[in-house]
């Protein structure tokens, strides 16, 4: 406080001066009709300019909200289309609706937001804002509306890490789309938009710009899921299969919302290979 006083004390003469001129203007813009009108044009462009700034502040934040609304209805739909769907029976041709007992849901989709994404590793891992109170477990899938994203690794209360596809130790099933000849997916580490699609048997009919999608031989993924495009081809020497080049439909380095799948049939899945495999 004497800090202040003695600062204030310091620099009356520039106070007094400074009110000097306040009341002075103050006077002039009351009695002058042109100085008043300048004032007020002036004044009138900053506060416009005030509530141009706090109307385009809100409606950003109700982009964000809407942007999340629209992110939550997506995974509701995702969760009622067909291939989302198991169906019961084979005598039914057609479907009135999907809680009718000619279909039971075999997918759940979930929307999340990515907090933090590694992509210049060589495994490299995402974490998203989900977790075991949101219903998350370990080996569900991750998508976006354009492709694959990866697996679900650990789960904590309230955020996952996933095993993203630029990771050398996940493999993905996949098939070519046209011919339905189904191989592996992996990452070679160089180029985080291109990966290779290997078992594909020689007799397999396709052409550079065919679509790669999960083959749906997993319990994580189900079939039809877009990954991406044949870009190149080779079948190497004393092989039988082939070795595509695949182009992703997915930027790795720009993923901010996803949707987390999970196989509400797995456990049942799981169970019956197990026991055949104990046989």
């Amino acid at each position: 406080m004497q800090q202040l006083l003695f600062f204030l004390a310091k620099r009356k003469h520039f106070f007094l001066f400074l009110f000097i001129q306040i009341i002075a203007l103050w006077l002039t813009i009351q009695n002058k009709d042109y100085h008043r009108a300048k004032f007020v044009n002036s004044t009138g462009n900053f506060i416009g300019s005030v509530y141009k700034f706090a109307s385009n502040w809100n409606s950003y934040v109700g982009l964000i909200e809407e942007n999340q609304t629209l992110l939550e209805e997506n995974a509701k739909l995702h969760s009622i289309l067909m291939s989302s769907m198991f169906k019961i029976g084979e005598n039914f041709k057609q479907i009135t609706d999907t809680n009718s007992n000619r279909y039971t849901q075999q997918y759940k989709f979930t929307d999340a937001s990515v907090v933090n994404n590694s992509y210049r590793n060589r495994n490299n891992h995402i974490t998203i804002n989900k977790g075991i109170k949101h219903g998350i477990k370990a080996e569900n899938g991750v998508v976006t509306s354009n492709g694959i994203i990866g697996i679900i690794e650990s789960v904590g209360e309230n955020y996952s890490s996933v095993i993203s596809l630029l990771n050398k130790n996940l493999l993905v099933n996949a098939k070519l789309k046209n011919s339905n000849h189904f191989g592996s997916l992996s990452w070679p580490g160089n180029d985080r938009n291109t990966f290779l699609l290997s078992d594909i048997p020689k007799e397999a009919i396709f052409a550079i710009g065919d679509t790669i999608t999960t083959g749906g031989y997993s319990t994580i993924f189900p079939a039809g899921i877009n990954i991406g495009v044949v870009d190149s081809y080779e079948i190497p020497s004393g092989d039988n299969y082939y070795v595509i080049k695949v182009k992703s439909f997915i930027d790795y380095a720009n993923i901010k919302y996803v949707y987390i799948i999970q196989n509400l049939h797995s456990r049942e899945l799981s169970t019956i290979e197990k026991s055949r495999n104990t046989k």
